[in-house]
């Protein structure tokens, strides 16, 4: 699950990409409405490791490092 904030409705991209930069998850515009904090599942089948989740809403972008296990 991933949780995040937005302060407007746009449209949302999310990537979850392992160290070497190879991309195992992708969602390319999926439009929300949502202007508060909200969570959503990701379905990707992740091996254990650590990975880079790239948030885009809008002209925002986030960036964080997380450990499967």
């Amino acid at each position: 699950n991933i949780s995040f904030q937005i302060d407007k409705p746009s449209s949302l991209r999310i990537q979850i990409l392992d160290m070497t930069g190879r991309v195992m998850y992708n969602n390319i515009d999926k439009i929300t409405s949502l202007t508060y904090n909200t969570t959503i599942h990701v379905s990707a089948n992740l091996e254990s490791g650590v990975y880079l989740i790239k948030l885009n809403a809008g002209m925002s972008e986030y960036n964080s490092k997380f450990i499967k296990q």
